[in-house]
C-alpha cells in the first residue's frame, strides 16, 4: 500500500523536494563543482540573482549551437552535457562520465586533434590532485578550502577548453567536407 508513492497525503509536493536543492542551492557543502565556493563568498542580498544567471546559462548556449550545427547532433549532445556539468550546482563524477563517454563517438573531430595527450594528461593530473586536496583539507587539515577550490576552477577551465577545441575541429572538419581551404590557426 503506498510503496510506489514519493510523498504522505497532504505533504509538500515531491517535485519541490526533487527539485528545491538544485535550484535554490541551499546546500553549499563543497564538491567538485565551482558553485559551492562562489556562493559561499558572494553576499546574500545578491545570490537570487546570480542563481538566475548560473541556470539561465546553461540553456543560453543551447540555441546558438542548434542553430550553428544542425547537422551535428551527436557534437550537440556531448556538448551539452559538458556544458551542463559545468554549470551544475552538485555535479558528480557521473557527469563527467557523460559527456566523456559521448567523446569517441566524434570520431571525425577527434582525427584532427592535435593537443589530444595534453587534454588527456591535464584531466588524469586533475582527477589525481582533487582528491589530494579534499584529504589535506577535510582529514588532514594543512590546507584551506582555497587549495581544493583552485583544482575545480582548473577543472572547470579544462571543460572550458575541452568545449572550444571540439567546436573548432567541427568547424575544421565541415571546412574540409565542403573542400574549403583551412583556416590559419
Amino acid at each position: 500500500v503506498g510503496v510506489g508513492r514519493a510523498h504522505k497525503p497532504g505533504s509538500a509536493c515531491w517535485a519541490a523536494s526533487v527539485y528545491r536543492l538544485h535550484l535554490l542551492m541551499e546546500d553549499l557543502t563543497p564538491n567538485i563543482g565551482q558553485m559551492w565556493y562562489f556562493f559561499t563568498e558572494v553576499f546574500s542580498d545578491f545570490r537570487p540573482f546570480f542563481r538566475f544567471v548560473m541556470h539561465a546559462l546553461c540553456g543560453l548556449f543551447a540555441l546558438p549551437m542548434a542553430l550553428r550545427f544542425p547537422q551535428r547532433p551527436v557534437l550537440l549532445a556531448t556538448a551539452q552535457c559538458l556544458i551542463l556539468c559545468l554549470f551544475k550546482p552538485y555535479p558528480s563524477v557521473a557527469d563527467h562520465v557523460l559527456y566523456m563517454g559521448l567523446l569517441p563517438l566524434l570520431q571525425k573531430q577527434l582525427g584532427h586533434l592535435q593537443s589530444g595527450m595534453l587534454l588527456v594528461n591535464s584531466f588524469l593530473l586533475l582527477a589525481v590532485l582533487e582528491p589530494a586536496m579534499w584529504h589535506q583539507w577535510i582529514n588532514i587539515e594543512s590546507a584551506n578550502s582555497n587549495f581544493y577550490y583552485s583544482i575545480t576552477l582548473l577543472l572547470g577551465a579544462w571543460q572550458v577548453l575541452l568545449l572550444v577545441i571540439l567546436l573548432q575541429l567541427t568547424v575544421q572538419v565541415e571546412r574540409i567536407e565542403k573542400g574549403k581551404p583551412q583556416a590559419l590557426a
